[in-house]
């Protein structure tokens, strides 16, 4: 029962956190209603792959999968962030479950497979993301299936199925194909040739199918929103000191016991799934170097850890017996009280920093963020359409003022790199086409658009937005015609 107490209050934690993003109708991240709009334009026959240089500036970067599993839901109930969030959540509970299967076949434990599933969201600052509107928890969710495929069957039925999960995970978000293709060495390493052929072969012909598929369908704009206008992210080397250092500091006791069962696993096994799982995760997480990217790229990442922290809480927990001569209940015991010590006096060690708060606790939405986003949709609500809105598309989306979304982030790279040009968007606020605009604080539209909303508008009211970010200072500023 003990592992309970231990494991329970982070479980706890996160359902308390996920049930409160259910019930908050607002974007909690900025890129969330975008994900929502794609979901809608699905489902009003809309191009989801198209040029930026015209309305809607999509911005889609992104495969269709997560768009086409939400849009049915959207259907039913509306464009509503609940949809996208409610698909996130259920796969981050299906990644908790697949994560402690796999614990249970290394360790022969649910003791252990209780650990590695409450480490999964244990780590408030990258499990912060995993309710939101986005596709990276269901792209997480694939990507540990394929690996527990991998794992668990030894027919070619099996390699083929893996295979299959596999460009979905790749379908849902292209940087999965770093995590899918690590996972073949476990073939390789264990001598299953035809597996491994099988697998590969899987993913490069149904893969090739699809791709070819949405080329046709999309007059060939799919490879180029996804791909050529994909590729001129300007990376930063500080970032990874910064978001890797945040991590070892917050997390050092989980850290060095994931250190220990991953040198257990080593000289265990040499080829486990746990180990290529988390190097796979890792050549993801090394993205996070790109500008605009942020705690999603660590989402398998976090999972090896896990399966690795787990393995690590096993082999501590067996050396203890035997070192001491008492029964693996009593070693597991003595584990247990041992780690909730450290933990506890680390909790209390560390202060708020940029990306640390306690617990998950401390990003759940306030009734000051509510109050926020109500005073948001009421002027929307009450702004006669055309209107222009940078980000925070879901409450343009429910009364269907939606036209002239553009997403920035995307835009300020091709802008950056040269592939975008500002003249038609420039034009229509020269023209005073919008009746109003309605722009975040510190935006990412290219600087010839802000210039001239600057010139031909004026700000007349500053509207607060609640965020998971919260260590910004969010708001939108409402800009009307001179």
């Amino acid at each position: 029962m003990l592992v309970v107490f231990y494991t329970l209050p982070w479980l706890v934690l996160y359902c308390m956190y996920s049930v409160a993003l259910l019930e908050y109708p607002y974007e909690w991240e900025p890129g969330e209603g975008s994900k929502i709009l794609y979901a809608l334009q699905i489902l009003r026959g809309l191009p989801l792959y198209s040029s930026n240089q015209t309305f809607p500036m999509l911005g889609n970067c992104y495969p269709p999968l997560y768009p086409l599993v939400v849009a049915p839901l959207v259907a039913i109930g509306g464009p509503l962030l609940l949809w996208g969030r409610l698909v996130s959540i259920l796969s981050i509970i299906g990644s908790i479950v697949l994560l402690a299967c796999v614990a249970k076949r290394s360790t022969g434990s649910w003791f252990f497979s209780l650990i590695a599933g409450s480490c999964f969201v244990y780590a408030a600052s990258i499990s912060n993301w995993y309710s939101l509107a986005r596709m990276d928890s269901l792209c997480c969710f694939l990507q540990i299936l394929t690996a527990y495929i991998i794992l668990k069957t030894n027919s070619r039925k099996g390699s083929f199925f893996a295979g299959l999960t596999a460009i979905l995970a790749i379908y849902t978000k292209q940087t999965a194909l770093l995590i899918v293709a690590p996972l073949a060495c476990y073939y390789l390493f264990q001598k299953r040739w035809k597996h491994c052929l099988i697998y590969i072969t899987t993913i490069a012909v149904t893969g090739a199918i699809l791709y070819a598929g949405m080329q046709v369908i999309t007059h060939g704009w799919f490879y180029r929103n996804l791909f050529s206008e994909n590729v001129d992210r300007v990376f930063f080397l500080f970032r990874y000191t910064n978001f890797f250092g945040w991590i070892f500091r917050q997390y050092i006791p989980v850290c060095l016991v994931a250190v220990i069962g991953m040198i257990f696993l080593f000289r265990r096994q040499k080829n486990s799934i746990e180990l290529w799982l988390f190097l796979g995760g890792l050549a993801n997480a090394l993205l996070i170097g790109a500008n605009g990217s942020g705690m999603n790229y660590f989402f398998v990442f976090w999972a090896g850890v896990s399966l690795l922290f787990a393995n690590g809480c096993y082999a501590i927990s067996s050396w203890i017996s035997y070192r001491f001569k008492i029964s693996k209940d009593t070693g597991r015991i003595l584990l247990i009280t041992l780690m909730s010590v450290i933990q506890i006096c680390w909790y209390y060690s560390l202060e708020d920093t940029l990306f640390y708060r306690h617990t998950l606790y401390d990003f759940i939405p306030t009734k000051r963020d509510l109050l926020n986003g109500q005073r948001l949709e009421k002027y929307i609500r009450s702004t006669p359409a055309p209107i222009f809105v940078d980000r925070f598309p879901s409450i343009a989306m429910r009364y269907d003022k939606n036209d002239y979304y553009v997403e920035p982030a995307l835009i300020q790279e091709l802008n950056r790199a040269g592939k975008w040009d500002a003249t038609e968007l420039v034009d229509m606020v020269r023209s005073k086409k919008f009746e109003a605009i309605f722009m975040f604080n510190k935006s990412l539209m290219p600087r010839p658009f802000k210039d001239a909303v600057k010139e031909y508008y004026k700000p007349v009211r500053t509207l607060s937005i609640g965020t998971f970010e919260i260590w910004r200072n969010r708001s939108m500023v409402v800009y009307r015609p001179q």
